[in-house]
C-alpha cells in the first residue's frame, strides 16, 4: 500500500517538473506558444549587452516585427507617461560550490540542455504567420577536472560545451555554453565552484525588432548540471563562524546541526546523493523537493483524561481537573529538564545558544503553572475556562452531526499543544498589568494541526470572562482576527462563526450570562468580496433574489455555519439602513 502512494507521488512530481521545466507531455517536438511563457524555470538566458535589466512583462511574442507598434513623433508626444518598468536581470549562469579534500580530487561535470528554434510558414514580408517553435535536444557534454598541483588560487578552468545540436540548423564550433571550475584552497582541501553559463550575447536596442525571438532561440532550456566524484572526498560545506551570526541564526544552526550541508547553489538550489562512503554526486536543482515527515500532535495512552473537552467542561469536578492540569504541566517540565541535561554534551561555543532556548522553555513552563494557579484561585477564570471547553465541544460535535457522523463526547479532545497554549496565555490575556501582556504568542504548527481550534478556545475564554466580570459592559468587540490570505478568510470566518453560535446558545441558558447582549460575529474584507455598506447589502440581496449567483457569493455565507441549512435570498438575510444579519430558517435550530 505504501508503494502505491510513493509511486503516485513520484508521478505527480515528474508531471510537475515537466510543466515547469519541460518538456510537457504532448509538446516534445513543436511548441505553439513562446517557450519563455510556457516554462518559467530551468533556463539560462543570453547576456543582454548595454542594459541593466529587462522588464519580463514588457515584451511579448507579438512585439516582434509589429509595425503597428511604431508611432509617429506626435503620437509619442501626446502619449501618457509610461508606468515604471521593473528591472530584472534574467539568469545566464547556474552553478554550485562544494568542499573537497584528498590526495587526488577528480570529478566529471556533465551538462545538457534544450534549444528552441522559430519555425513555420511566413508571409510575403517574411513574418511568421503563427507562433511555432521546434524543440531540439543538445547533446550531453561531460568534462573531467582534477585539482591543481599547487595549493593556491588559480584562474577558472574553462571548457566550451554544447558544440553539437540535435536537429538545430546551425552548429557552433565554439559551443553555446561554457563550464567554469574554480579552485580555492581552504584548510586541508579546496572550495570548488562549478558553473555553467550561456555564451551568447544579445543587443537590446530599439532597432532590434526580432529581439524576443532571438532571445528565445539563444536561451538554453531544461538545463541540467551535475558533478560526479571519481576521486577524493566531499566534506561538509564550511559554515560561517558562529560569532558572526545573530541569535536566531545561532539557534537554527544548533537545532539543525545534524543536517549536513554538502554544497550551496548559485542561481538555483542544489542537491546531492549520499552513499555509504560519502557524497558521490551533486547537481543543480531548479525544482527542489523535500519529503516532510508527518507530524502528529496526538498522544498515546488512556490516562490523558485532562485533554477531554467534556471532562474539562464538567462543573462538579474542578478540584480533580486542577490536579490533572498540574500533572499535565509536570510532564512538560520533565521534557524541559531532559533538554537542559543535554547541554553538557554540546560544544562549548554552543552552551549560550542552548541555554537561551531552554530558558524560553522554562518561561513557558512557568506561565503554564501560573495559568493553572489562576484557574484554581479565580472562580470567574475557572468558569470561563469551563464554558470555553463546553463551547468548543458543542461546535465540534455539531460539525459531525451536520455531516451525519456521531462520536462519543469523550472522543473530542484537545491536542497537548492546544491545551498548553491556553494555559500559557490565559493570565496575560485577562490581566492588563501582566508582565507578558505585550508578548506576541505564536502558534507554530503544520497545516491541519489544530492552530485554529487553539486560538478559538482562547477567544471563547476571553468572551465569557469579560461578561462574567463586567456584566454591564463586557459585551461589544472583544477580539479582532486578521487573515493575510483572502482564500483563508471565508473558511476561517465560518469556523469562528460556529464557535460563536455555540457560545450564544450557551449564553441563552447560562444564568450569569443570559441577561447580557447577544454574542455575535462580523467580517469586513473589502468591497470586492463582501458588502461594505448597508446599501450594498440590500442591492446584492436583491440581485441574489433574482438568481445572480455572483451576488449571492458576495454575501459571504451560503449556508448556516451551525446546522448547514442553505441560505436563500431574501428570506435568509436581513438588511436595512442600519443592520445586515444572516437568518437561518431551520426551525429545529432557531437562532
Amino acid at each position: 500500500m505504501n508503494d502505491i502512494y510513493v509511486n503516485g507521488r513520484k508521478k505527480i512530481l515528474a508531471w510537475l517538473r515537466e510543466q515547469l521545466i519541460g518538456p510537457a507531455s504532448g509538446q516534445e517536438d513543436i511548441l505553439r506558444v513562446s517557450p519563455l511563457d510556457r516554462y518559467p524555470t530551468g533556463i539560462l538566458f543570453p547576456v543582454i549587452r548595454g542594459k541593466e535589466g529587462v522588464d519580463p512583462a514588457s515584451v511579448g511574442e507579438d512585439d516582434d516585427g509589429d509595425e503597428s507598434l511604431v508611432e509617429d513623433d506626435n503620437a509619442r508626444n501626446n502619449a501618457e507617461p509610461a508606468t515604471k518598468r521593473r528591472r530584472y536581470m534574467p539568469p545566464s549562469s547556474v552553478g554550485f560550490s562544494f568542499f573537497a579534500r584528498g590526495k587526488e580530487v577528480r570529478f566529471t561535470v556533465c551538462c545538457s540542455a534544450t534549444c528552441y528554434e522559430r519555425t513555420g510558414d511566413r508571409d510575403d514580408k517574411g513574418k511568421f504567420l503563427r507562433i511555432e517553435y521546434k524543440r531540439s535536444k543538445i547533446y550531453e557534454d561531460a568534462e573531467t577536472f582534477q585539482h591543481p598541483i599547487q595549493q593556491q588560487p588559480v584562474e577558472p578552468n574553462r571548457r566550451n560545451v554544447f558544440l553539437e545540436l540535435k536537429g538545430c540548423k546551425d552548429e557552433e564550433p565554439d559551443g553555446r555554453a561554457s563550464i567554469d571550475v574554480l579552485w580555492h584552497p581552504f584548510l586541508d582541501g579546496w572550495i570548488v565552484t562549478v558553473s555553467l553559463f550561456n555564451k551568447h550575447e544579445l543587443n537590446a536596442d530599439d532597432t532590434n525588432k526580432d529581439f524576443n525571438t532571438e532571445r528565445i532561440q539563444q536561451s538554453l532550456f531544461e538545463v541540467n548540471l551535475r558533478c560526479v566524484l571519481e576521486a577524493g572526498e566531499i566534506g561538509t560545506y564550511p559554515g560561517v563562524n558562529k560569532c558572526l551570526l545573530n541569535e536566531e541564526e545561532q539557534e537554527l544552526e544548533l537545532q539543525y546541526k545534524h543536517r549536513h550541508i554538502y554544497a550551496i547553489g548559485h542561481g538555483s538550489a542544489v542537491d546531492w546523493r549520499v552513499e555509504a562512503n560519502g557524497v558521490k554526486e551533486i547537481w543543480a536543482e531548479f525544482m527542489p523537493t523535500v519529503e516532510v515527515p508527518q507530524v502528529t500532535a496526538d498522544v498515546a495512552g488512556d490516562d490523558n483524561f485532562v485533554l477531554g473537552l467534556a471532562h474539562l467542561a464538567q462543573s462538579n469536578a474542578a478540584a480533580k481537573v486542577f490536579a490533572e492540569l498540574d500533572q499535565f504541566v509536570d510532564k512538560y517540565s520533565v521534557w524541559v529538564a531532559q533538554q537542559n541535561s543535554q547541554i553538557d554534551e554540546l560544544e562549548p561555543d554552543e552552551y549560550a545558544t542552548a541555554k537561551r532556548i531552554t530558558a524560553r522553555m522554562e518561561t513557558t513552563l512557568a506561565r503554564m503553572r501560573r495559568g493553572v494557579n489562576l484557574l484554581r484561585i479565580d472562580h470567574n477564570a475557572a468558569e470561563s475556562f469551563r464554558l470555553a471547553n463546553q463551547a468548543m465541544l458543542d461546535q465540534m460535535r455539531q460539525v459531525n452531526r451536520v455531516h451525519g457522523k456521531y462520536r462519543a463526547d469523550n472522543d473530542y479532545r484537545w491536542r497537548p499543544f492546544q491545551l498548553a497554549f491556553l494555559l500559557t496565555v490565559i493570565e496575560s490575556a485577562i490581566k492588563e498589568d501582566d508582565s507578558y501582556r505585550d508578548i506576541v504568542d505564536l502558534i507554530w504548527f503544520p497545516t491541519g494541526g489544530g492552530k485554529t481550534e487553539a486560538y478559538l478556545g482562547l477567544i471563547a475564554f476571553l468572551i465569557v470572562w469579560r461578561r462574567l466580570t463586567n456584566p454591564a459592559s463586557g459585551g461589544g468587540t472583544t477580539v479582532l482576527m486578521r487573515y493575510t490570505l483572502r482564500l483563508l478568510t471565508a473558511q476561517q470566518f465560518e469556523r469562528a462563526t460556529r464557535m460563536i453560535c455555540a457560545l450564544e446558545l450557551i449564553r441563552q441558558h447560562e444564568p450569569k450570562l443570559k441577561s447580557g447582549e447577544p454574542i455575535t460575529i462580523g467580517m469586513g474584507v473589502g468591497g470586492a468580496t463582501s458588502p461594505n455598506s448597508f446599501e450594498d447589502a440590500q442591492k446584492w440581496i436583491g440581485q441574489a433574489t433574482k438568481g445572480n449567483a455572483g451576488a449571492r457569493r458576495k454575501l459571504v455565507l451560503e449556508c448556516c455555519p451551525w446546522c448547514g441549512t442553505s441560505f436563500a435570498a431574501p428570506e435568509s438575510y436581513i438588511a436595512t439602513n442600519s443592520e445586515f444579519l444572516f437568518c437561518c430558517t431551520n426551525n429545529e435550530f432557531a437562532h
